[in-house]
């Protein structure tokens, strides 16, 4: 989602941006009402030179001031002076005293004044500050000199041109958390949009799906009871039919032998139908019985074909004999050669019950 498509996600859920905005605004005003601003002191301490010292005799020459820091000047005075303010010792001494540690001393350039400005969180507690510093910054003054043995007469010394009271309230804090505020503000009403958006989104989706699924057409089947009983109805067939066709080798050699005389000697097979005195005997055992008539009546039906049992002749005198002696079946024939090479395929067909009778 770039800035576009959210710019346009809230104009569309302004019903919820809106009203979280609002009462998020009167959250950071009540908030920013509610923190204590900061006060400012600031106070003034200036430098002033030892006096000058009078000659000793009319015309004679006024000796030279003692002091190293008048040779190096003001501002390196005051720079050791802001160094040695700002130790930890001092830090600690003012803030066991009560007093605010938030202050910072600075000397200008072309100066020789110190300016100290003190925060407090009262106007009290930064105008004592700065009158505290104010003696505190006299004293190391006085302190760095002695340490280079200046006489008194040759010190430098201070002045407090004020006495901190230009006191300001500082708003800076204020203004810090009414922007941390409504920040958060702004980000809880976008974020309680795209929350809401996202779940009518997710709604209305899971709605058209389901009107989807209910247009879509149902399908059934019915699924037929399992038998329970252990034997299978009879077989609605009189008979299997075993039909073996020859290759194409196999049909070549059969021409040519009939061209030479006719001397192909040919097998044939009887299978009788269910039922017929001759046919085998097989027991009803359900669907595993059925089938395992049907291999056994197959596996006769191929010993047949290779000569183990049936009787020789042509297909007519077979029939003719077939017919005359009462028995009805079905002839399989097929040239006396090895199943190996003749047999391209093996069809079996189910013969009906009313087939046989209408031919006879």
């Amino acid at each position: 989602m770039d800035l576009w498509d959210l710019t346009k996600m809230l104009f569309r859920r302004w019903y919820v941006f809106a009203p979280v905005l609002l009462a998020s605004l009167a959250g950071v005003f009540v908030v920013s009402q509610n923190v204590q601003p900061d006060y400012s002191a600031v106070g003034h301490l200036q430098l002033i030179p030892p006096p000058e010292r009078k000659a000793p005799s009319p015309g004679a020459n006024a000796p030279k001031p003692n002091n190293r820091w008048l040779d190096l000047g003001f501002p390196a005075l005051g720079s050791a002076v802001i160094l040695q303010a700002q130790s930890e010792e001092v830090l600690s001494q003012l803030t066991a005293a009560g007093y605010t540690d938030n202050f910072t001393v600075t000397m200008e350039y072309g100066t020789t004044y110190l300016t100290i400005e003190a925060i407090g969180t009262s106007r009290a507690q930064a105008t004592t500050t700065v009158q505290r510093l104010m003696k505190v910054l006299d004293q190391l003054v006085l302190t760095l000199q002695e340490q280079f043995d200046a006489p008194k007469q040759d010190q430098i010394t201070t002045l407090a041109l004020d006495n901190g009271d230009k006191v300001e309230a500082v708003t800076s804090k204020k203004k810090r958390v009414a922007i941390v505020a409504f920040g958060l503000a702004l980000m809880l009403s976008v974020g309680a949009s795209i929350g809401l958006d996202a779940l009518l989104r997710m709604r209305r989706r899971r709605t058209e799906r389901a009107a989807d699924e209910a247009d879509e057409p149902v399908f059934t089947a019915t699924v037929p009871a399992q038998r329970t009983g252990s034997v299978s109805p009879p077989p609605a067939v009189d008979s299997t039919v075993v039909l073996r066709l020859p290759s194409a080798s196999a049909r070549a050699e059969t021409g040519t032998r009939a061209d030479r005389g006719g001397r192909g000697r040919e097998e044939t097979a009887r299978i009788y139908p269910a039922g017929h005195p001759h046919a085998p005997q097989a027991e009803d055992k359900g669907r595993h019985g059925e089938a395992s008539a049907r291999a056994e009546i197959a596996a006769r039906a191929e010993a047949a074909t290779r000569g183990e049992g049936g009787e020789a002749g042509t297909r007519n005198g077979s029939d003719r004999n077939g017919t005359a002696n009462g028995r009805s079946g079905v002839v399989v024939s097929r040239s006396a050669r090895p199943a190996a090479d003749n047999i391209d395929a093996t069809i079996i067909l189910p013969v009906p019950r009313g087939a046989r009778e209408d031919k006879s």
